[in-house]
């Protein structure tokens, strides 16, 4: 007999062991970022596949699984032959009649039955359809078990199910509640220094794990920002302007902060006007504040225009949005209206864009931000780039035509 010792993944600390082999038949945990949950599953499927069970492992998509299949494969690849291993299905089948296999909710098919089931990121796909119609199914004969891990994603199907484990007549069910702070191996002053520099929204759902009933809205304390009377603008102050670009359906907007009042001096919104004469309204702006900086988008449309606008003499800093910086900008703003930072003029325009817009946490684990369909987020946009700008440090450029 040959004895074979094995590296498991991780030595799980207190609170994971919890996690590992549960006593109940189905069991939902919500958790904090890195306290560990998906690590601690990873860890419970290892234990079930050595005993002889077969396990599916589910991410939302295919390529969501890459981190736990290359860990699983770490794992096995220690004592299973090759031919028990098939990469391009993501499937380990183990000399003890163990079977594993990760898959993407995204490409779905129905299979046969298995034993257990563990769904991360549970709260980030359509898990009504998929535990109802798909999986619970498989688990009939077998009167196999389920392990459903996630952060939190407002109140959906994942909160439903987390309801049946806190229901003491739902013997099969039990739920399991983990903040980051939960995992001993992380420093708690770093988890403080994040929530100081976070939204209160995005730090109570990914780090604390609550369920947030607010339908994802983004923006939040905004009556307590706005103008109460008509707020005195010395235009000698330090001004940033935001520009978003816009030209048929949508608009440009124009915002300027003075820096120093952190107080929303001027808008100006408009659409189906040309090149020229947009770029014509900004100098007009420019010329009647103390302009240090522009912070114009630079996607697509806004390349030339920031061409044209340096060439005539005006501090331009272009700024191109993808998914990362536009989350920065846009946390940023969310962070100065919850610590009333910022002063914003009774627009109900402006008001009505910054209560409809929307967060949503996709199955990458990155955030959207985006306007309801059939509504703009010109405003936001130009807001949240002329915060932005108020923060950064500014440079001195060398101004032509208007100094």
């Amino acid at each position: 007999m040959t004895t074979v010792d094995l590296i498991l993944p991780i030595k799980p600390h207190a609170n994971q062991t919890k996690l590992i082999q549960p006593s109940t038949r189905f069991n939902v945990v919500a958790g904090g970022r890195r306290f560990g949950k998906t690590e601690a599953e990873k860890l419970g499927d290892i234990y079930r596949v050595m005993r002889g069970q077969h396990v599916w492992w589910l991410n939302p998509t295919f390529d969501n699984t890459t981190e736990a299949w290359l860990d699983f494969l770490n794992f096995f690849q220690q004592f299973v032959p090759r031919n028990g291993i098939n990469k391009s299905r993501r499937e380990i089948i183990t000399p003890t009649g163990g079977r594993l296999r990760c898959l993407g909710a995204d490409n779905f098919k129905r299979g046969s039955g298995i034993q257990h089931v563990s769904i991360d990121e549970a709260a980030f796909m359509n898990l009504d359809d998929l535990w109802n119609y798909q999986l619970r199914p498989m688990l009939l004969k077998s009167k196999g078990s389920a392990t459903f891990l996630s952060s939190t994603n407002g109140r959906n199907y994942f909160w439903m199910l987390y309801q049946l484990g806190l229901d003491p007549n739902e013997p099969d069910w039990q739920s399991w509640h983990f903040t980051s702070y939960d995992n001993p191996l992380l420093d708690p002053a770093e988890i403080e220094d994040i929530k100081r520099n976070t939204p209160e929204r995005v730090f109570l759902q990914e780090y604390m794990a609550q369920f947030l009933d607010d339908g994802g809205a983004v923006f939040r304390n905004l009556q307590a920002c706005k103008h109460t009377d008509k707020m005195p603008i010395d235009t000698r102050n330090p001004v940033v302007i935001g520009v978003d670009w816009g030209q048929s359906n949508d608009f440009t907007v124009l915002t300027a902060i003075d820096t120093s009042t952190r107080q929303i001096v001027a808008i100006d919104r408009f659409n189906q006007i040309g090149w020229t004469i947009q770029r014509g309204r900004l100098e007009a702006m420019v010329k009647r504040y103390n302009v240090q900086s522009i912070y114009a988008e630079e996607n697509s449309i806004g390349n030339p225009n920031i061409e044209e606008l340096r060439k005539s003499g005006l501090p331009v800093v272009s700024f191109y949005t993808s998914s990362s910086s536009k989350q920065q900008i846009v946390n940023q703003l969310a962070l100065a209206f919850e610590q009333v930072d910022i002063s914003i003029p009774d627009d109900p325009t402006l008001f009505g864009e910054l209560q409809a817009y929307t967060m949503e946490r996709l199955p990458s684990g990155n955030m959207r931000y985006t306007a309801p369909s059939g509504m703009h987020d010109d405003m936001v946009m130009s807001l949240a780039l002329a915060w932005h700008g108020s923060l950064t440090k500014q440079v001195t450029i060398t101004v032509n035509r208007f100094r």
